[in-house]
């Protein structure tokens, strides 16, 4: 069985801003005017140091490139060297980064410009929304698009063969999810529901990888590999990601149908991989996680019952005004991607970290999950919602069997039945929910508003309240977004 260290490093989710309209460099450390494009490059800088390893020495921004005789108009926006000995372009660059250019073609035109006056070996476009990673070689001349560039002290052949120890914390995964998302969507032209689903298989096959015994990485896609799909051969890495699905289907049959297939071309099933293979999504932090799956969900899944999605701040500080205990039950009756759920889990989390330091990282992971199956419950009338709310779940620390789709305003036997036995009447030490304020319907069913002493004149929302107020234990604790 894996064993994990308790993660002691302080992952940056995202560059430092201040409300003056600065942002933190992450090479200078200096304040400098946040702008649109600053935004990007600060983003790919803490990539670069944080997740791909690079020293801060070795890299530097805003590097003229000289061509020919004269030094060309443009700047190259981050530009990584051999080591922090020489920073002449032409004699010691090794990977130049180009952010400014929005278009992917007008990047890698400004890319091979630079290659062609420098030793750069790698070079990537990135635009904050989409990304390219390229090789570079002049003897002979080669231009070859691949998975992802080395990280430090690797080389090109290391890409994709990585052991599950050498998977890395994600700095951030907002820009990750999005990059896969808009790349899936311009080269397959599905709509955007079909879009979001293949993009949460995936997150499911990362996270089956991750689980498995084996040392090695199956969820990869390696140099090699890649100049195979682009000619026409792709069958072993298609049929190693398929066949993780399988284990994925089987494990969550409550999420998966067993006729579900993954319906992506081979090459963009590959961008994808690529996207995702050098993290750990298992062992990145908690709130790194909810910003981007939340983010992501919310993108995607605005309701017509008037469902939306809790701002981040407002989940945490519900949650750590209720200050639950890892012996306290709660429940969302309308937990949409569940959301509340999750962040309960972050501060349950957080408290066996501070409490208990001797607990190693692979014991708090027990504890949480066991505290998530027996004290964790949410209800959701929309099953798009609720089957995303137990992907949620399993993308912490699973749990997600508490999860049900069923409306908690009908009675508390259904409700009993439905849930195996594991939702019932004043049982639930804390009840906190955000309710969809819906104004395109009105609750019209007798035998739900029978329910209600008021039922004929209470707005639905105030019915959630009341019936969140009896599904509470005697003395327990509640919370609602007005």
């Amino acid at each position: 069985m894996t064993q994990y260290k308790k993660q002691k490093e302080k992952i940056i989710t995202e560059p430092e801003k201040d409300k003056s309209g600065l942002i933190k460099d992450a090479i200078s450390n200096e304040w400098i005017k946040k702008t649109p494009e600053e935004e990007v490059r600060q983003i790919y800088l803490q990539k670069l140091i944080k997740e791909y390893k690079y020293p801060q020495s070795h890299i530097k921004t805003e590097v003229k490139i000289q061509s020919g005789q004269t030094e060309t108009k443009k700047r190259a926006d981050i530009v990584v060297f051999k080591n922090d000995k020489n920073f002449r372009p032409e004699e010691n660059a090794y990977i130049i980064i180009e952010l400014k250019k929005r278009d992917r073609k007008d990047g890698e035109e400004q890319l091979k410009s630079y290659i062609n006056s420098t030793t750069a070996e790698f070079a990537v476009w990135f635009n904050g929304q989409d990304i390219g990673h390229f090789q570079y070689s002049k003897d002979p001349r080669k231009h070859l698009e691949i998975p992802d560039i080395p990280k430090y002290s690797e080389s090109l052949k290391d890409i994709g063969l990585y052991k599950k120890r050498d998977l890395v914390l994600a700095s951030e995964l907002k820009t990750v999810f999005e990059t896969i998302h808009n790349h899936i969507y311009a080269n397959e032209g599905y709509l955007k529901d079909k879009v979001f689903n293949e993009v949460l298989k995936l997150i499911f096959i990362k996270m089956i990888d991750e689980k498995s015994a084996s040392a090695d990485c199956d969820f990869r896609i390696t140099v090699k590999e890649k100049e195979e799909i682009e000619s026409g051969n792709g069958t072993n890495f298609r049929k190693r990601i398929e066949s993780l699905f399988e284990k994925v289907k089987k494990d969550f049959s409550d999420i998966f149908d067993s006729t579900d297939k993954i319906i992506l071309r081979t090459q963009t099933l590959a961008f994808a991989v690529g996207q995702l293979q050098k993290y750990s999504l298992i062992k990145t932090e908690a709130d790194i996680k909810g910003v981007a799956f939340q983010t992501f969900v919310h993108a995607h899944s605005r309701g017509e019952r008037g469902e939306f999605f809790t701002p981040y701040p407002i989940l945490k500080m519900a949650v750590e005004m209720l200050s639950p205990k890892d012996n306290e039950s709660i429940l969302d009756p309308a937990c949409g991607s569940g959301g509340f759920l999750v962040q309960t889990l972050n501060y349950i989390r957080r408290m066996f970290e501070k409490n208990r330091p001797d607990l190693s990282e692979l014991e708090i992971i027990r504890n949480l999950t066991s505290y998530a199956i027996n004290y964790i419950r949410g209800i959701d009338f929309n099953p798009d919602l609720a089957r995303v709310a137990k992907m949620y779940m399993v993308l912490y620390d699973d749990g997600h069997t508490g999860i049900f789709s069923h409306n908690s305003l009908n009675s508390f036997q259904k409700i009993y039945d439905i849930s195996n036995h594991k939702i019932k009447e004043e049982s639930f030490d804390i009840v906190i929910t955000n309710p969809p304020f819906g104004t395109k319907g009105k609750v019209t069913d007798k035998n739900i508003l029978d329910n209600f002493e008021m039922g004929h004149k209470w707005k639905k929302d105030d019915d959630e309240w009341k019936r969140s107020s009896k599904i509470a234990a005697e003395n327990g604790k509640g919370g609602q977004v007005p």
